[in-house]
């Protein structure tokens, strides 16, 4: 989510700045784009919110998600920013992880909402997947990979919401289903 875009005179360039005299990179030549950096500081509120407050489901969610971007922001600082021109196989990768995770926690969390994270995850593998087929379609390739991440942080936040007030509402509930109560932990 949070990636560091060099800018030029023409716009956003694939090239990393030219270093100073002293050898080390300009920082007024990083620019985080102010909307990459309030969907980050959102998903990172979200994450400790579902961490502090959520019940098991949502702490899973909210791992699935956080690994996921960790993950991604090491990729992006190893290759450089994403460019959506091309098939990006580690992202297919992540974005299939997080597909998988989602998958086995709707199976098993006494919740709807991980049954929409899943979908959303889906989305974005399909649009990993078009790509494939049908190149030079970069907004196209941006617009089915990017926003399902952010929409699954979206849905997080509300499962969160729905979850406190179901327990002021109720109290203590569930948070596996009976036929699918994990015996351990997930792997992850």
């Amino acid at each position: 989510m949070l990636a560091r875009w060099p800018r030029s005179a023409s716009g956003l360039s694939a090239a990393p700045p030219e270093p100073c005299g002293s050898g080390r990179k300009r920082l007024s030549s990083w620019r985080v784009p102010p909307i990459s950096f309030l969907a980050t500081a959102f998903s990172l509120a979200v994450y400790f919110l579902a961490v502090w407050r959520g019940g098991a489901p949502e702490r899973v969610g909210a791992a699935i998600l956080f690994a996921a971007f960790i993950v991604d922001e090491l990729y992006h600082e190893l290759a450089g920013p994403a460019q959506f021109r091309h098939f990006d196989a580690v992202e297919l990768a992540i974005d299939g992880f997080s597909l998988l995770a989602f998958a086995w926690l709707a199976v098993g969390a006494n919740r709807l909402w991980p049954i929409i994270a899943a979908a959303l995850q889906l989305m974005a593998v399909v649009g990993h997947l078009s790509t494939l087929a049908v190149s030079g379609t970069q907004r196209a390739y941006w617009a089915m990979t990017e926003p399902p991440v952010l929409l699954g942080v979206v849905t997080l936040a509300i499962a969160l919401a729905a979850h406190w007030r179901r327990q002021r509402r109720i109290g203590p509930y569930p948070d596996w289903r009976p036929e699918r109560r994990p015996a351990r932990a997930p792997p992850w």
